[in-house]
């Protein structure tokens, strides 16, 4: 019981971790330092993008760093850090990626 209530909040970090650096993100845009975006639905197609991205990427990282052997807050902590460098990488490649 303990290991489910554990990766359950697991993964509400790593999505509270992903809305916040998408709103940091977001917030620094162009160097405006406002969230005058929210004013915009296309921006919010955007933010879903991003912050999915980055907490898929966390998702993933944690899977790769539980069969490492990292445990707890260390692979908490590792798997953010990696997610969102991937993540980000992730979204970057894929609106300069020509089709």
């Amino acid at each position: 019981m303990t290991t489910r209530i554990s990766e359950n909040r697991e993964w509400q970090i790593y999505l509270l971790i992903s809305l916040l650096i998408t709103l940091f993100l977001f917030y620094t845009d162009e160097g405006y330092y406002n969230f005058n975006w929210m004013k915009d639905p296309g921006a919010w197609i955007a933010f879903v993008v991003y912050a999915f991205s980055i907490f898929a990427a966390q998702l993933a990282s944690a899977l790769l760093f539980n069969k490492l052997k990292l445990k707890g807050g260390i692979r908490i902590l590792v798997s953010s850090f990696a997610g969102i460098i991937a993540g980000i990488i992730f979204v970057i490649s894929l609106i300069f990626t020509r089709w």
